[in-house]
C-alpha cells in the first residue's frame, strides 16, 4: 500500500492544482464522489472517504484490519500532507 501511495504522490508532483483535485478525488469511493464535485472539499474531508480504507475495514465488525492500522499509524500524516503541498 505504501508503495501506490508514493507512486500516486510522484506522478501527481508534476501536474497542477486542479489536475490534483481530480486525482485526489478519484481515489474517493464512488458511492460518495458527488459529495465532493467542488474544489472546494479539503484533503482531510476527502481522505475520509478514500475506497481503500473502506476495503481495510472488516465488513462484519466494522473494525480497522491490521494494514489500515500501519497505514494510519505510520504514514497517513506525510499522505495528508503531501496531499495538502499538491493541493497549493
Amino acid at each position: 500500500m505504501a508503495f501506490a501511495s508514493q507512486q500516486w504522490f510522484s506522478e501527481c508532483a508534476v501536474q497542477d492544482d486542479r489536475n490534483m483535485f481530480h486525482r485526489l478525488y478519484s481515489l474517493v469511493d464512488k458511492d460518495v464522489r458527488n459529495k465532493f464535485k467542488e474544489m472546494k472539499a479539503s484533503v482531510e474531508e476527502m481522505y475520509e472517504h478514500i475506497y481503500w480504507k473502506q476495503g481495510a475495514t472488516e465488513l462484519a465488525t466494522g473494525k480497522k484490519t491490521l494494514t489500515l492500522k500501519q497505514f494510519e499509524k505510520n504514514i497517513q500524516r506525510q499522505f495528508i500532507h503531501l496531499a495538502r503541498g499538491l493541493q497549493g
